[in-house]
């Protein structure tokens, strides 16, 4: 059975939001990365990382 569209939409932008941090905190400490900054390379809201991740620790988990 196909997932709904959007279940694939809140799963893109999980896969966006960590791949962002992934490129953030691989060329910053933790302290010197916002989370504006993962969300504009992201292309994701502002709220996306606490309503997916609860805040910027978890992502860089």
């Amino acid at each position: 059975m196909p997932k709904e569209p959007s279940t694939l939409s809140k799963n893109r932008t999980q896969e966006q939001l960590l791949i962002a941090s992934l490129s953030a905190f691989g060329n910053k400490d933790y302290d010197a990365v916002s989370t504006r900054e993962i969300v504009e390379l992201a292309g994701a809201n502002i709220s996306s990382i606490s309503y997916h991740f609860g805040g910027k620790h978890p992502l860089y988990l």
